[in-house]
């Protein structure tokens, strides 16, 4: 009799772990497809924004999410997860290919609350893009909500000290490049990085 029910109990209980797994497994398709849209929102922005497909391998094969769905982790200056399938780094540096004679004569309409969709993002580039303090007015301090978000590279932009505050919040940040921006006097915002741990 003993053995009857201990049977029934591993049989309910291989049931209730393959519902779990399979819940987890369909969770996990939502936001990796959250992802690939985003991914191709960003592109979207530049095409309407310079009318060059600057991005030709960022393409949407209409896949609608799933394991099969993270296809765009084999898309140039996308790296993901082995593990997860999540993106960890958005290499996005000099989207535009401009040199130092043209520097900054067009600047990237960037809308940053894009990248609030990459939970897992470690690392954003977004150097030479002559991204200007309109960034902060597309969610720029919402970043901060990207816990596990550690470099931020921003240099060779147009940024000026009414960005720093936005930065202040970024409390997970071990690496911030503001090298080359517009940047004015001594850095009198250095007691908001106080909190930010040593390396």
């Amino acid at each position: 009799m003993v053995c009857g029910c201990v049977s029934k109990c591993k049989s309910w209980l291989l049931v209730l772990m393959t519902m779990l797994i399979l819940m987890v497994w369909q969770t996990q398709g939502v936001c990796i497809e959250e992802e690939r849209k985003a991914l191709l929102e960003i592109k979207a922005s530049l095409i309407d924004s310079y009318g060059a497909d600057l991005l030709p391998a960022w393409v949407d094969d209409g896949n609608t999410g799933g394991r099969s769905g993270d296809r765009y982790c084999d898309w140039e200056r996308v790296k993901c997860s082995t593990v997860t399938g999540h993106v960890t780094n958005l290499s996005l540096s000099n989207m535009l290919g401009m040199d130092k004679r043209e520097y900054c004569t067009r600047m990237w309409p960037l809308n940053v609350s894009l990248f609030l969709h990459f939970k897992e993002l470690t690392s954003l580039n977004l150097s030479k893009n002559c991204l200007d303090d309109n960034i902060v007015s597309t969610g720029f301090g919402r970043l901060s909500s990207l816990k596990k978000l550690q470099t931020l590279d921003l240099s060779w932009n147009s940024i000026t000290n009414a960005t720093l505050p936005s930065l202040g919040a970024m409390t997970s940040l071990r690496v911030l490049n503001l090298g080359s921006n517009k940047l004015e006097g001594y850095f009198p915002a250095l007691g908001m990085f106080l909190v930010l741990a040593p390396t």
